[in-house]
């Protein structure tokens, strides 16, 4: 009987993506295991009768039978093992898969070793797959994104999202530090490919319109004149085709595309989303109230 490991169990579930055999294996498998389970438990010294665990894999796969089905089947099909069930309802639930599944089953068994190296290789190869193109994590050690997001918050970025459509105005995004590409920045986009801006006393204008920003924050009175500092003075200029101009909310202490230029499209790596935890380092304590809530 094979040996029903976490291993085991983990890389036969992730196999049944492709390969579906392996599903039933895994899914009789457990309902077998975990009937022996709860004999040995409620009859301890008594050797577990294997049809009991039998009839609890079937019983799995058909909610709808009753002890007494079940036996018939077994009966029926002269089913004596967890092996030869295993191998009757592959051939079939999906008989294409039927040959494949007996040269498997006439293989040497796993070794337990094996099969928790095969499932800390698949996670490791999930969680890859999964920083690379999906989700990855970031943490924000700045104010230049104040008040939106706090320093010590700890976000998720969306890495697929941006494979589907382009970013839109107001999407708050995580790029390449256009100078320093070893670096991630995070801002928000304030002007899309061709359009024309400008900032005339800390005011954002798209195409000669103010822009309505409920997000930015002036926390200087003063406003500075070009070309002393382009932060409340700047353009107006053309955005080019493939880039983006972003900037912080927090607009008088962000180092942004008025100081650095436009963003390449090319070097966003996603959308901040969601905020999975905060940790307020004045008062060494997490920031319970921001943990789960949507970047916007």
């Amino acid at each position: 009987m094979m040996v029903l490991s976490p291993g085991y169990l983990y890389t036969t579930k992730i196999k049944a993506l492709w390969a579906p055999e392996e599903g039933i294996e895994a899914n009789v498998t457990v309902a077998y295991q975990r009937a022996r389970g709860r004999w040995i438990r409620e009859h301890p010294g008594q050797p577990f009768p294997p049809t009991d665990g039998l009839v609890a894999a079937l019983l799995t796969r058909s909610p709808d039978w009753d002890r007494a089905k079940a036996m018939a089947f077994l009966q029926k099909h002269r089913v004596e093992s967890l092996d030869q069930l295993i191998t009757f309802l592959v051939k079939e639930e999906i008989p294409e898969r039927y040959e494949a599944y007996l040269k498997k089953a006439g293989s040497k068994p796993k070794s337990v070793f094996r099969e928790y190296a095969e499932a800390i290789a698949i996670a490791v190869i999930l969680a890859l797959i999964i920083r690379t193109f999906v989700v990855q994590a970031f943490k924000i050690p700045s104010g230049s994104m104040l008040p939106t997001l706090q320093i010590g918050d700890h976000i998720l970025v969306n890495k697929f999202l941006y494979y589907f459509r382009s970013p839109q105005r107001g999407d708050i995004i995580v790029f390449k530090f256009p100078q320093d590409e070893g670096r991630d920045f995070i801002k928000r986009v304030i002007g899309l490919p061709g359009e024309t801006l400008e900032v005339r006393g800390k005011q954002v204008y798209i195409n000669g319109k103010p822009v309505e920003e409920s997000y930015a924050v002036h926390l200087d009175a003063n406003i500075l004149g070009n070309p002393h500092s382009p932060r409340d003075q700047f353009g107006p200029v053309k955005i080019p085709e493939g880039h983006l101009f972003v900037m912080g909310d927090n607009r008088d202490h962000s180092m942004d595309s008025r100081f650095w230029g436009f963003l390449d499209i090319r070097k966003v790596k996603g959308e901040a989303f969601l905020i999975y935890w905060s940790w307020d380092r004045e008062r060494h304590w997490p920031r319970w109230e921001r943990i789960g809530h949507l970047v916007r």
